[in-house]
């Protein structure tokens, strides 16, 4: 479920019948403002109602720019648990000078929340170009694995106790610069991830997350190594695609 006027955005997702996710979201700031939900945004297209694939499109009328963001829900085969939700997004600059801004993409994973929510959570950096890739996430029992990709990676990221980072992107006054810390847990977690980014005069920035969530029926180690091993393997091949 994606609420597009309100920054729950995506509030529900449930995989083998077990809830597992409760906020993922996506903040933008110009120039030196404090960061803004992208639901303050006039909303200007709206494709998803209920099914696999859809469209939300918002549109900036202070800074002429639109945000559309592409949605693809897909599952796997009987018996191995794990959805998939991929994001791409779209930034199109209507102006004809160049617009420079940050957009954070922020999540809130509570998986297998009935085991009392202490969840672990892990970001990925490439050491040659230093950008961040991937958020790691695991259940305390170990009955549940997620796995955030993105590209480009992100000029920043933070991964936090709930709640740091909302507090930080709701702070309504200041400018935020993720802290790139890269672990925290066991406990609520949160991962989010900073893009710097200057969109040249009509031109338009490209981004493409995909989350995986694995989620198996009994406390099992080989579930979660089986978890990592297909997320990272479906990630791969989203990212050959790209």
């Amino acid at each position: 479920n994606i609420n597009p006027i309100t920054q729950s955005g995506m509030n529900s997702w449930t995989i083998n019948g077990q809830q597992e996710m409760t906020q993922q979201w996506f903040w933008y700031s110009v120039g030196s403002t404090a960061p803004a939900s992208i639901d303050t945004l006039a909303l200007t297209g709206d494709t998803l109602s209920g099914g696999s694939a859809g469209q939300l499109q918002f549109a900036s009328l202070a800074n002429n720019f639109t945000v559309s963001i592409n949605y693809t829900l897909s599952g796997t085969a009987p018996g191995t648990y794990i959805s998939d939700v991929g994001e791409q997004i779209s930034i199109q600059n209507n102006n004809a000078s160049p617009l420079t801004m940050e957009f954070y993409k922020y999540t809130d994973f509570d998986l297998q929340a009935g085991q009392g929510g202490l969840n672990t959570v892990e970001m990925s950096q490439n050491l040659f170009t230093g950008l961040w890739n991937d958020a790691y996430q695991f259940s305390a029992h170990m009955t549940a694995a997620s796995e955030i990709g993105v590209v480009p990676g992100s000029t920043l990221a933070e991964a936090a106790l709930l709640p740091q980072t909302l507090s930080e992107l709701n702070n309504g006054s200041t400018p935020v610069v993720l802290n790139d810390n890269a672990v925290a847990g066991p406990g609520a977690v949160t991962s989010a991830f900073q893009w710097d980014v200057t969109i040249p005069g009509l031109g338009t920035a490209v981004m493409s997350t995909d989350d995986i969530v694995q989620s198996v029926p009994e406390p099992s180690v080989f579930g979660l190594i089986t978890a990592g091993g297909l997320a990272l393997s479906a990630w791969q091949r989203r990212r050959q695609r790209v």
